[in-house]
């Protein structure tokens, strides 16, 4: 632990970026890391755009890897994205376009419903001290 001004650090910088960072795939990876399911793929339906589909494969495909919302620009992305698309979406708009936060909120809101994952918050907070208190 370091401390850098105000903020409390408890992971170095390389930990962060192994956290955080995109996964690096080789062409056995990224065919093993982006088959899909049918559940999986007739979620991806229920976006309009093609573009919106390949990302929520994308961020699925990730998430399953490192279960955080990871942040991106087009550059890291670029091969997975038109890996996915010529998979699954072979008429998508192959433009280099990344997404805005509040359709990445959308996109992984989808993820965790997909994956049944929830977000820390206070009912869960509440439900586990309960489950605690039971437990000790």
């Amino acid at each position: 632990m370091s401390d850098s001004g105000k903020r409390l650090s408890i992971l170095s910088q390389p930990s962060i970026h192994e956290i955080y960072s995109i996964p690096k795939f080789n062409s056995e990876e990224r065919d093993y890391f982006f088959t899909f399911n049918e559940a999986e793929l007739k979620a991806s339906k229920q976006f309009h755009s093609h573009r919106n589909r390949v990302y929520f494969l994308l961020m699925l495909g990730y998430f399953n890897i490192k279960p955080v919302c990871l942040i991106y620009n087009w550059n890291e992305i670029e091969t997975d994205y038109e890996y996915i698309s010529k998979k699954y979406f072979p008429a998508a708009n192959k433009k280099k376009h990344n997404i805005d936060r509040f359709t990445r909120r959308r996109l992984y809101k989808k993820v965790f419903e997909i994956v049944e994952y929830q977000r820390y918050d206070k009912t869960i907070e509440s439900e586990l001290v309960k489950h605690l208190g039971f437990v000790a």
